[in-house]
């Protein structure tokens, strides 16, 4: 990608800063309370259900972090808006939108279809 001049990187890292707390955020409120023994079946049950949810959050938000880690490194490293795939570059609008993206539109796209027809 071009050399991003101040105010872009400056907005950029702004906005992965503040992805990087709600992440943490997300982190510290997924691991709640589940150590009191449950009084029934249906108490035990909605406990299940809700250390499951906190699992999920927990790997979504842990993900989100290493996004975030890994585009600060390319930022820093200066590759930060080249596909990964194909090497060119990230439309501007795309890393506006979605500030941790490898990949450009086009191979983003390549890239899901195959990820779906390799789940079938």
């Amino acid at each position: 990608m071009p050399l991003l001049n101040e105010k872009v990187r400056a907005a950029l890292l702004k906005r992965l800063d503040t992805m990087r707390r709600e992440a943490l955020e997300q982190l510290r409120n997924a691991n709640g309370d589940h150590d009191h023994a449950p009084v029934d079946r249906a108490e035990q049950a909605e406990i299940d259900r809700t250390i499951d949810v906190d699992r999920g959050v927990d790997a979504i938000a842990r993900q989100a972090l290493s996004e975030v880690d890994e585009a600060q490194a390319r930022l820093e490293g200066g590759t930060y808006g080249r596909c990964m795939t194909c090497s060119m570059d990230i439309a501007p609008d795309r890393l506006t939108a979605h500030p941790t993206a490898v990949r450009c539109a086009k191979c983003q796209a390549a890239f899901d279809r195959s990820a779906r027809s390799s789940a079938c």
